[in-house]
This record gives C-alpha cells, structure tokens and sequence, in this order.
C-alpha cells in the first residue's frame, strides 16, 4: 500500500519494495537512505552486515537516516493483532557499528517511547 501511495504521490521517483537484507544496489547510487522502526526487526548480525551495504550505496556526502534501539533488546510482543519480533542492541553498540561502517553520525538523540494517548 505505501508503495503504491509513494509512486502516486511521488511519480518520478525510483519506488523499490525488497528485502533489505538482500538488496544488490550499485555503489554511489543513493543520495540518502531512510529507514524508520524498521532495522529494529531485523536479527542484529543481519542489521551489522547491512550497514556497510549501506553506506557503499551512499554517494560521497549522502545520508543515512536510521531509527535504532537505544537499549539491547531480543523477544516478540503483541502488536496490532499480531506476534512482532523485535532485536536491537544498545546505544554505544549503533555508534560503534556505524564508525566501523564509515556512518559518520551527524546527530544522534535519544527519544522516549511515547504511550498512546499523549501528545
């Protein structure tokens, strides 16, 4: 649905649906890469591998824009009807995964979960 919505809105872009673990891209090919809540449900040995991937998919001063794990974390919760699997390390193990991948963080917060109901 949110690809079909994204070629809608956005016709002249390049709209892919993949694996990320298993995408081939060329190098330099990105000017940046996006990725909301979505690492923090890929096993954490797929998640290392994949950010180096990454970064060579970057073009020479691209970015990456990457919500993680703030706290080391496996297991599988309830979510919207359904059994969701989580798996993120912790703060000092992202930063750490990044440099090795040549990631430069640029800035980097921790924000709380938000419960439902507030604003």
């Amino acid at each position: 649905m949110q690809v079909s919505r994204a070629r809608r809105l956005v016709p002249a872009a390049s709209v892919v649906q993949a694996d990320m673990t298993e995408l081939s891209l060329l190098p330099g090919c990105l000017d940046a890469v996006v990725s909301f809540y979505a690492l923090i449900h890929v096993p954490l040995a797929d998640q290392r591998a994949l950010f180096p991937r990454v970064r060579q998919w970057l073009r020479p001063g691209g970015y990456a824009l990457m919500i993680v794990g703030a706290e080391r974390w496996t297991g599988t919760e309830p979510y919207l009807g359904a059994t969701m699997f989580w798996d993120h390390g912790d703060a000092d193990t992202y930063l750490r995964w990044f440099e090795a991948a040549s990631l430069a963080p640029v800035w980097h917060r921790y924000i709380p979960k938000a419960t439902a109901g507030t604003a």
